[in-house]
């Protein structure tokens, strides 16, 4: 009975302690950021996606920008192969600014009938993910405006 009880923590125990040390190290598998105003198309939206050869594909919408339309009237987004050096920065900045902390939702105090909303998900490469969004209010940190303007000189060259 008492090897038992053993074998029940030590398995308690190794559930407990799965991951641990690893997860905020892992790098950044996929990114996707969007930021809505009161239009139907996001004012900006990046997918930075790791690929099979050690690069990484950029995808990106800008609604300042004029944008060509396919047959069926769908926008052609901007797409760019970058090094995977630009994952490796992300995952550097999603760290340091301790991005997987971001709570799932963020809600202005007082109702707000417009304003912008934005969204959130990383994937990483130990199988974790997670998504935040918000309208009209945010985390307070700026872990995301970073990274899109990271993002956006290296498309747009601004």
């Amino acid at each position: 009975m008492h090897n038992f009880f053993i074998a029940i923590l030590a398995v308690v125990a190794s559930v407990f302690s799965c991951g641990k040390g690893t997860k905020s190290d892992s790098k950044v598998l996929s990114y996707e950021y969007s930021h809505h105003g009161t239009v139907v198309q996001p004012l900006v939206q990046f997918k930075v996606e790791k690929l099979d050869d050690d690069s990484c594909l950029v995808t990106y919408y800008n609604h300042y920008k004029e944008l060509s339309r396919d047959e069926y009237g769908d926008y052609n987004l901007d797409k760019s192969k970058q090094p995977i050096e630009l994952l490796d920065s992300i995952s550097m900045i999603v760290k340091e600014h301790k991005m997987r902390k971001y709570k799932k939702d963020y809600k202005p105090i007082l109702d707000v009938l417009d304003g912008d909303s934005w969204s959130l998900h990383i994937q990483f490469e130990d199988s974790t993910s997670m998504s935040s969004h918000g309208y009209c209010a945010g985390p307070g940190d700026d872990g995301m405006t970073i990274i899109v303007r990271m993002l956006r000189n290296r498309i747009e060259g601004l």
